[in-house]
C-alpha cells in the first residue's frame, strides 16, 4: 500500500486489520485451549503424587536440610490455619449477630400484622354496623314515599325525595369505605407477606453462612495440628523444583522416584501457568485494540458515507508507513502461533513469541501512535472539503 491511498481504500484497510486481529483471537484462544487442557492433566497428576508422597514424606526420616526445609513450611502453614482460625472467631460472633437480628425482625413482622388486623376488623365492623342502619334508613324513607298520599306525595315529595338521595349518597360512602378497609388489608397482608419472605430469606442465608462458618472453625481447630503437618508437607512438594539429593531415605525407593515427579511437574505447572498468563495478556490487548479499530471504522466509514451521498470530492489520506508496518504485525503474530499443538506442549515458547510481540511491537505507545497518524490523516483529508 502507498503512503497515500483514496479514503474507500483506507476503510478497507481498516476493515481488513480488524478482521486479521480477530483472526488472531481465534488463533491465540486455540491455545488457550491446548494450556488449560494440559495444565488440568498435568495438576490432576501432580495432585495424585502429592496426596501420596506428603504422608510418606512425614513418616521418613529425613536428612536434616530437608528436614528444617519441612519444618519451615509447616510453620508458615501453621501461621496460616491459626489467622484463619482468629479471622473465623470474629466473624462468629457477627453472623451471630445478624442471624439473630434477621431472626428478631421477622417475628417483629408477624407481630405488627398480628395489631393490624384487630385494627382493621374494629373498623371494618363499625362501617358494617354503619352501613345496615343507612340501608335501615333508606328502605323507611322508601317506605314513606311511598305509602304517602297522592297529595301528601306531590306536596312533600321534595323534601322526602332530598332525604333519600342523601341518605344514599351517605350509604355509598359508607360502603366504599367499607370496601376500602377491606383493599386496605388485602394489601397490608400482601406487603407484610412479602417482607416476610425476604426476611426469612435474610435468616435463611444469615443461618447458614453461620454454620459454614461454625463448621469450618470447629474442623480447623479440631484438626490444627494434622492440617499443619499435611499441608506443610504439601506446600513443601509444590515448591520443590528438583528432588533433594542429600543422601538418606529420599536418594531412592518410591518417595525418591515421587519427588523427582513432583519437582519435574512443578516446573511443567510453572510453564503453563506462565502461558496462561501469556495468553490472557494476549487476549486482553487484542481485543482493546479491536475495540478501538471498530470504533476508528465507524468514523472513517461515516466520512465515506457523506462523500459518495453528496458527491463530494474524492480524498486522498496520507498514511504513515509506520501504521502500515504496525498493521503487519498480525499476519506475522498468527504465523508464529497457527500450530497450537506444538505450542501446546512448549508453553515457554508461546511466552517468548508473546512478550517478544507485546514489549517491542505492540507497546502502549505504538498502539496509541497508530491510532492517533490514522486520525490525523482522516482529519488532514477531510480539510479539502472547507
Amino acid at each position: 500500500m502507498s503512503p497515500q491511498i483514496e479514503l474507500g481504500r483506507f476503510v478497507t484497510f481498516i476493515q481488513e486489520n480488524t478482521q486479521r486481529i480477530a483472526d488472531l483471537y481465534k488463533e491465540v484462544e486455540e491455545v488457550q485451549v491446548r494450556f488449560n487442557s494440559e495444565y488440568s492433566a498435568l495438576l490432576a497428576e501432580w495432585q495424585g503424587l502429592v496426596e501420596g508422597a506428603a504422608p510418606r514424606l512425614l513418616a521418613a526420616e529425613l536428612p536434616a536440610p530437608v528436614a528444617a526445609a519441612l519444618s519451615a513450611s509447616q510453620a508458615q502453614e501453621r501461621a496460616k490455619l491459626e489467622a484463619r482460625l482468629a479471622e473465623l472467631r470474629a466473624s462468629l460472633a457477627e453472623k451471630k449477630q445478624a442471624s439473630d437480628a434477621a431472626l428478631q425482625a421477622a417475628q417483629a413482622e408477624i407481630a405488627r400484622l398480628r395489631e393490624l388486623n384487630p385494627e382493621l376488623n374494629q373498623r371494618e365492623e363499625k362501617l358494617k354496623a354503619q352501613s345496615l342502619r343507612e340501608s335501615e334508613r333508606i328502605l323507611a324513607l322508601e317506605v314513606e314515599l311511598k305509602d304517602a298520599g297522592f297529595w301528601n306525595r306531590l306536596l312533600g315529595a321534595g323534601e322526602l325525595k332530598a332525604k333519600l338521595d342523601k341518605a344514599r349518597k351517605g350509604h355509598a360512602k359508607t360502603v366504599a369505605a367499607l370496601q376500602g378497609v377491606r383493599e386496605e388489608w388485602v394489601q397490608k397482608k400482601k406487603e407484610a407477606e412479602g417482607r416476610q419472605a425476604e426476611l426469612r430469606g435474610a435468616w435463611e442465608k444469615a443461618s447458614v453462612e453461620l454454620s459454614q462458618s461454625q463448621a469450618e472453625h470447629d474442623y480447623l481447630a479440631g484438626n490444627l495440628e494434622a492440617l499443619t503437618a499435611q499441608r506443610g508437607a504439601q506446600a513443601y512438594l509444590a515448591a520443590l523444583e528438583q528432588a533433594p539429593a542429600s543422601g538418606g531415605p529420599l536418594v531412592g525407593g518410591e518417595l525418591g522416584d515421587a519427588t523427582s515427579q513432583i519437582a519435574a511437574l512443578n516446573a511443567k505447572l510453572a510453564a503453563y501457568r506462565g502461558g496462561l498468563a501469556s495468553v490472557a495478556e494476549s487476549l486482553g490487548l487484542l481485543t482493546g485494540v479491536r475495540t478501538g479499530m471498530e470504533r476508528f471504522f465507524q468514523s472513517a466509514n461515516k466520512v465515506y458515507e457523506e462523500q459518495r451521498r453528496y458527491n463530494l470530492k474524492p480524498l486522498r489520506l496520507e498514511v504513515h508507513r509506520d501504521v502500515v508496518a504496525f498493521h503487519n504485525t498480525w499476519a506475522e503474530y498468527a504465523k508464529l502461533v497457527r500450530d497450537e499443538k506444538r505450542l501446546g506442549q512448549n508453553p515457554l515458547e508461546f511466552v517468548r513469541i508473546a512478550q517478544g510481540m507485546i514489549q517491542e511491537r505492540l507497546t502502549e505507545p505504538a498502539i496509541q501512535a497508530m491510532f492517533e497518524s490514522m486520525g490525523q490523516a482522516l482529519s488532514a483529508a477531510t480539510k479539502a472539503w472547507k
